[in-house]
């Protein structure tokens, strides 16, 4: 039997504690989640805007192409355009004062002087009362034109942005089987941004699990990949973290990213 699936509202509550909790990463993760079927556009900009706020946060604190956080963060206060202030039971009028203050701190922060970015310069995301009004979209065709920049740029270790490629695909696709092999590719690449980017073993290997389980049902050549040789990967990774953690060490680069060896052409 299946495991039941939490309400949305659940999933914009735990969206919310994660961020509360200074786990930017996961509140993005949750919030795209509800994003990616939303119905109704508003919330759609609501919903968007919250993402690339914690996305800038994650890339300022973890150097993930932290220049990119600027974009984000004007695009995020444009999204917040127009909207009132306590849509979403949230008090978007600190929100979009605090992402003022950490557009005008930016230039400082990513200098390299060695300032860092407090807890005092994240955006506020406070609630005023009940949660937005959540409404699942109708399913939209798929389309195929991020898989080969997913593959590509998990190939040049550039895990996050893998994760992103991948995840357009998976929001539209129909095809339960499909689906899940989308979600597997994403799992991976989201286990070894955790290892490499956060220095979380623990979280890694949660997410290496899942994408064994997601990867298992898929045929050994889905999408001209080599699924065994993935899955195998993924048995090594977590054996070498496994290995690095008794032994006290953090060096997460003697973890090998699973390979994406090609069977055949790549959709692009």
């Amino acid at each position: 039997m299946s495991e039941a699936q939490p309400s949305r509202d659940v999933v914009f509550q735990r969206g919310l504690d994660a961020y509360r909790d200074g786990d930017h990463y996961e509140a993005h993760e949750h919030w795209e989640t509800l994003w990616e079927d939303e119905d109704d556009d508003d919330t759609r900009r609501f919903l968007q805007a919250l993402i690339q706020v914690t996305s800038a946060i994650h890339k300022v604190r973890n150097g993930v192409e932290p220049r990119g956080a600027q974009r984000l963060l004007e695009r995020a206060h444009l999204k917040l355009e127009g909207l009132a202030d306590g849509f979403g039971g949230v008090d978007l009028g600190a929100l979009r004062a605090g992402i003022g203050r950490l557009l005008e701190a930016l230039p400082v922060l990513l200098a390299g002087r060695g300032e860092k970015l407090t807890d005092a310069l994240v955006p506020p995301i406070v609630r005023l009362g009940g949660g937005p009004a959540l409404r699942a979209r109708a399913v939209v065709p798929p389309n195929h034109e991020s898989f080969g920049e997913g593959v590509a740029a998990y190939r040049a270790g550039r895990f996050y942005d893998a994760h992103e490629h991948w995840e357009v695909l998976w929001r539209d696709e129909v095809d339960a089987d499909r689906k899940g092999f989308l979600q597997g590719l994403i799992l991976v690449a989201a286990a070894m941004h955790k290892l490499r980017v956060m220095g979380s073993p623990d979280g890694a290997l949660r997410l290496f699990a899942r994408a064994d389980e997601r990867l298992a049902n898929a045929p050994l050549d889905a999408a001209g990949l080599a699924i065994g040789e993935l899955r195998f990967g993924i048995d090594r990774a977590r054996a070498a973290i496994e290995r690095l953690v008794a032994d006290g060490s953090v060096d997460w680069t003697q973890v090998s990213p699973p390979r994406l060896a090609t069977i055949n052409a790549i959709p692009s």
